[in-house]
């Protein structure tokens, strides 16, 4: 939209302009919420809030550096900091009080860039006034050179940003009364010493995320009870010191009790006992549970059993232990089943390598109360009987996502396979793992005719064909397709499939992508049919094909002719 000047474009009531503003909004469309804004003061008040408040999702702030590159980043960074001066005269609206999120790490990403001798004119501009006090350098370091440009102390000046900006926005909200809207911070390196300062000057703060979680404690925790009402999310990647089972055990007893929402670890970590038993301080609250659980907290999973609220759950364990282990600890087996049992709430489940998941989730998934839209499974070579497992899927008719990992290929057999067919809203189906028997293929096509994603692999001999092709256009809505199994397509098969998909309606494949990873090296397209395949689903799809090639046995390679 380009907002006109003339009377006539403010006709509308202001009503009305709220609205197109909030569908401007919803639809991340950032240049229309920027025309409007410019209309005239009234205009601005609406739209520049809204426009600000999504900056970090702009593609000025997405990272993609192959499509924008670090001047975009810098212009936005920039923007920020200046604001942040106060130098900014008349400006109804200092850009970093409006920013949802400050997201430090991005900073960090793009001084790495800026250091760099390829973009020395970038970085000479950023640093231009007013910028002058945040071009640190590392102390007592040598003059650039071409091979390794400027030495910018990178964490000093992300200290000197986060104190400015964070500065800034108290100052802004205590003496002028101005709203804010920083809701989010997140950063590679947040060191303890800082942190309680920094979020202690953020009101509205709901959301934390951290590369290494060890450096929360009981200050940063106080330090958000005493300024975060608000406060509800907490991410870090990993959390490896030696005592951050009790440092973190400290910040989650330290917060206001049953105010923690979503705390996730994504990696490597030493949490435990001590953590397990203070997450139940939010049991109430505490909604969505992500863990990556080392291997020696495995057994320390029943502490967790007062959090029953749960609606999002991921356990993950960090190595494949003992194949003995779920025997030698079936007492902790059990308690773990029994804690799930009582998850009613529960919507989206993901069980990773956790020993006894065939047992644990058969009792789980069997609760008549229990109905998950998302489910995601891995799992270690098993022996174990696994038909109450598939009995008890069978009763998740509400499933629309299911991803399936074992590393044996054969689980469950067809009775696995029907469990799965019970599920007629399922949109996601991924067995890329899963050795289907050809019977079971077609079972699935001919069944889950709503899958818009579909991976999956064949037990066969013999490469599958155009036969398998054909029944694929029963999937009226397919978007994505991962075909694992040895192919022999023909040419004349895929420009069949494809007329078929392009029966539907319009919209049903939008977008489609193909991945054939293993069509056999006999049967190779010519590159004039690769190109009459890919024009084809372009135009009719908007997607992409793409096809790997098994090596053709009757073709040479360079090992052939090495000693």
């Amino acid at each position: 939209m380009c907002a006109s000047r003339s009377p006539r474009a403010l006709a509308l009531p202001q009503e009305i302009w709220w609205l197109v503003s909030q569908e401007f909004t919803s639809r991340r469309d950032h240049l229309s919420l920027f025309n409007l804004a410019r209309v005239n003061r009234s205009m601005a008040n609406m739209a520049l809030p809204l426009l600000y408040s999504i900056h970090d999702e702009s593609p000025a702030s997405t990272g993609d550096a192959a499509v924008l590159g670090p001047r975009k980043w810098a212009i936005l960074w920039r923007s920020i900091l200046t604001s942040s001066l106060g130098d900014t005269g008349d400006a109804m609206y200092p850009y970093c009080l409006w920013i949802k999120s400050l997201s430090l790490g991005n900073l960090f990403s793009l001084l790495e860039d800026l250091a760099r001798e390829p973009y020395k004119e970038i970085r000479a501009w950023f640093f231009s006034a007013p910028l002058e006090p945040f071009h640190i350098l590392v102390s007592g370091a040598r003059p650039r050179s071409r091979r390794t440009g400027a030495r910018l102390d990178l964490d000093r000046i992300i200290f000197a940003a986060a104190d400015q900006v964070t500065d800034f926005i108290k100052k802004a909200a205590t003496e002028q009364d101005k709203t804010v809207g920083l809701t989010s911070l997140e950063g590679y390196h947040l060191p303890s010493a800082r942190l309680p300062g920094w979020v202690s000057k953020l009101s509205l703060l709901t959301n934390l995320t951290i590369r290494d979680g060890s450096v929360l404690n009981s200050d940063v925790s106080e330090a958000i009870r005493e300024n975060c009402p608000h406060f509800k999310e907490l991410l870090c990647h990993y959390c490896n010191a030696p005592d951050v089972d009790e440092d973190m055990s400290a910040f989650l007893a330290g917060l206001n009790p049953n105010t923690l929402e979503h705390f996730t670890i994504m990696s490597a970590n030493r949490v435990g006992a001590m953590t397990f038993e203070s997450l139940s301080q939010h049991a109430s609250s505490l909604k969505k549970l992500s863990l990556c659980v080392v291997d020696s907290a495995v057994a320390e999973l029943p502490l967790l059993s007062n959090c029953t609220n749960l609606v999002d759950l991921t356990l993950e364990v960090d190595a494949v232990l003992d194949s003995g282990w779920a025997h030698t600890h079936r007492q902790e087996v059990r308690e773990v089943a029994s804690w799930l049992q009582r998850c009613t709430s529960l919507k989206k489940l993901s069980v990773i390598v956790l020993p006894g998941t065939p047992y644990i989730l058969a009792e789980v998934l069997k609760v008549p109360s229990i109905q998950l839209t998302d489910l995601e499974i891995t799992v270690s070579t098993t022996h174990e009987d696994t038909s109450a497992f598939s009995s008890a899927l069978a009763t998740q008719t509400n499933l629309r996502t299911f991803i399936w990992r074992c590393s044996d290929g054969w689980f469950g057999g067809s009775g696995f396979i029907h469990a799965i067919c019970q599920s007629p809203e399922l949109r996601k189906l991924d067995l890329v793992t899963q050795m289907l028997k050809m019977a079971d293929f077609y079972k699935v096509v001919n069944t889950m005719t709503e899958l818009e994603e579909f991976s999956f692999d064949i037990d066969s001999d013999e490469p599958i064909g155009d036969e398998s092709v054909f029944a694929l256009a029963n999937l009226h809505h397919l978007k994505t397709l991962n075909i694992n199994a040895t192919t022999a397509f023909s040419y004349d098969g895929l420009l069949a499939l494809f007329e078929n998909l392009g029966a539907d309606p319009a919209a049903a494949h939008q977008g489609l992508s193909i991945h054939i990873m293993r069509q056999a090296g006999t049967e190779k397209f010519s590159q004039a049919q690769l190109t009459k395949l890919n024009g084809i689903v372009e135009t009719l799809f908007g997607g992409k094909l793409e096809i790997t090639y098994d090596r053709d046995p009757g073709e040479l390679s360079e090992s052939d002719f090495s000693d």
